[in-house]
């Protein structure tokens, strides 16, 4: 929040075009004759883009980190040359799912052992431990001043007898709950829409009303530094908030949403075909671009739209957002590129 406003600019700006930027180079090292130095330098720029992006959503967040994968497989099926073997394509695509099965459970461990010890050690990159090993290799190796308060507690109730099998809640039900949130809760996305439906019906859709005060978050930006860095830090800057104090009367920090969460909320059971159209003209228009177009520009405005499309955690409201706010990158970087030329005659169709 109080970040200088030319480093949020940087920042924010990497950070929602990054996975642009890096299957961008990927398809157009491919597709598109360069000179061997642009070449070497692109190469350098895709990989430095992925090793410094991936690092972060490796310690931060599975879904980014599984919509970074996923954007890189789709880059490569698009790119890859009729003339090549597919047995190969197939081989590569696996090798990248496997990267990102690897990178999800290291996120996972690099998580826990934050919340359990304060840091994190090379053992959280081994993926086949489970909660419990990386909670049993950590609370030997922590005294009281440097364990956190949740090993303490953990500490605690394990000496004392609570934390048994049986009745009492084992070990890995007490991480469960502090710790993770299962992916079946990570992606449940209909369950604020379920919880609101019968007090919608008898109050009234929103129409158009929960995104009042997100959007009014960008105009106290400018106008009023005081009332924004309030919303910020109150966590009140999405619709989801706005919805469940309406509907619920209750005042939540996070909850899981989707792309129909605040969709519902607002425009009832017309929100459903909508957001499926929204979405189809955007997939739809992002494959057609990839499969035809001759030029360089294009397909990066592809990739963009991709990511953004993809993130179906999000709500409307941010796919809205984040088309606009983050497009100034991609919009010059493809006018840049826009002369540039695709080769097609290698194509896969």
């Amino acid at each position: 929040m109080r970040i200088p406003f030319y480093g949020l600019i940087i920042h924010r700006s990497f950070m929602e075009n990054a996975v642009t930027l890096t299957c961008a180079l990927a398809f157009l090292l491919v597709l598109t004759p360069m000179p061997r130095i642009t070449r070497v330098y692109a190469a350098f720029v895709l990989i430095a883009t992925f090793l410094l992006y991936s690092s972060f959503v490796l310690s931060n967040n599975r879904f980014q980190s599984g919509i970074l994968f996923v954007c890189i497989c789709l880059a490569v099926a698009y790119s890859w040359p009729k003339k090549w073997n597919r047995f190969y394509l197939a081989l590569v695509i696996g090798g990248i799912a496997a990267l990102s099965a690897y990178s999800f459970k290291v996120t996972e461990n690099i998580r826990t052992e934050i919340y359990l010890s304060g840091h994190v050690t090379p053992i959280a990159l081994n993926p086949l431990l489970s909660t419990r090993d990386i909670y049993e290799a950590t609370k030997s190796s922590l005294d009281d001043g440097e364990a956190t308060d949740l090993m303490k507690q953990l500490r605690q109730a394990e000496a004392s007898g609570m934390l048994t099998d049986g009745q009492n809640p084992a070990v890995e039900d007490v991480l469960a709950a502090q710790i993770e949130r299962p992916l079946k809760e990570r992606l449940n996305g209909l369950d604020l829409m379920a919880q609101i439906t019968r007090p919608a019906f008898e109050r009234g859709f929103g129409w158009g009303r929960f995104w009042v005060q997100p959007i009014s978050l960008y105009y106290y930006y400018f106008a009023d530094q005081e009332k924004f860095l309030e919303m910020k830090e109150e966590l009140r800057t999405n619709p989801k908030v706005y919805i469940a104090s309406f509907y619920l009367g209750k005042e939540i920090d996070d909850i899981p949403s989707s792309i129909l969460t605040d969709s519902y909320a607002n425009f009832s059971i017309f929100a459903f075909p909508a957001v499926a159209i929204i979405i189809g003209v955007l997939l739809g228009g992002v494959n057609t671009t990839l499969r035809s177009t001759t030029s360089a520009g294009a397909a990066l405005l592809a990739f963009f739209v991709l990511e953004k499309a993809l993130y179906v955690e999000k709500e409307m409201f941010a796919l809205i957002i984040d088309l606009v706010k983050f497009s100034p990158v991609p919009l010059v970087a493809a006018w840049l590129l826009w002369h540039v030329p695709i080769k097609r005659d290698n194509q896969p169709r």
